[in-house]
C-alpha cells in the first residue's frame, strides 16, 4: 500500500532462477540467502540488478539499483510480491 492509502497493482515473482516474460521485459528472481533476494530484468532499455536485503533484525529492508534505470524505475511503480 503507498503512502496516500492507494493499493499498488501486484505482481509475483518466483525465486527459483528461472526467466519470466513480465509485459515488456524478462524476469529472474533468485534468492542469494535467507535475507537476500536478487531481481534481474532484461528489456528494451538494457538490463536492471536490483537486489532486496532484509536486516537481521527484520525491520528494515535495503534495496539497491543498478543498471538500466528506466526498467528499474518501471518495476518500482508496480507492487509485487516474493514467492518463497
Amino acid at each position: 500500500m503507498q503512502a496516500d492509502g492507494k493499493t499498488l497493482a501486484t505482481s509475483d515473482f518466483f525465486l527459483d532462477g528461472k526467466e519470466y516474460q513480465m509485459e515488456t521485459m524478462t524476469i529472474v528472481g533468485q534468492r542469494i540467502d535467507e535475507r537476500h533476494f536478487r531481481e534481474t530484468g532484461k528489456g528494451r532499455n538494457g538490463t536492471s540488478v536490483i537486489d532486496h536485503v532484509v536486516s537481521a533484525d527484520g525491520k528494515t529492508l535495503t534495496v539497491t539499483r543498478k543498471g538500466a534505470a528506466r526498467v528499474a524505475e518501471s518495476r518500482r511503480e508496480k507492487g509485487h510480491r516474493w514467492i518463497l
